[in-house]
């Protein structure tokens, strides 16, 4: 299982980034937030979830533990998996997920493409 990646980004289209680790010639294509900038190349350290299934080994960066929180607790949901988890993540920030869980603000989860009223309960409820 993979933990964290220490690399340089060489690579970025949204909701990808492509780490090379120097010293062992290895790249990652790593799935992350689709709302972030690099400047190419940049060195970049990521907490990283490895999820696999039958037909894929899929790895997801974060950069910080709150996102890394956030994506876990919405993937533990029943319906809920990795794609929709980042989908959150890049269009609400960490602070605003936490308040809108907080208060129970459903509007603001529907707010984002692919999460119904279902979802966003769903989410409320298992984040809190």
């Amino acid at each position: 299982m993979i933990a964290s990646i220490y690399g340089v980004v060489t690579f970025v289209a949204p909701g990808e980034a492509h780490v090379e680790v120097p010293g062992i010639g290895i790249g990652y294509r790593v799935w992350m937030r689709s709302d972030l900038d690099f400047l190419l190349p940049e060195p970049i350290n990521l907490r990283i979830r490895q999820v696999i299934k039958e037909d894929s080994n899929d790895l997801y960066g974060f950069q910080f533990e709150a996102e890394e929180a956030i994506f876990l607790a919405i993937t533990r949901i029943k319906g809920c998996g990795p794609k929709l988890a980042m989908k959150v993540l890049s269009n609400i920030s960490t602070a605003d997920f936490e308040r809108a869980v907080k208060e129970r603000d459903v509007k603001r989860l529907t707010s984002i493409k692919g999460v119904g009223g279902n979802t966003a309960q769903a989410i409320i409820d298992g984040a809190t």
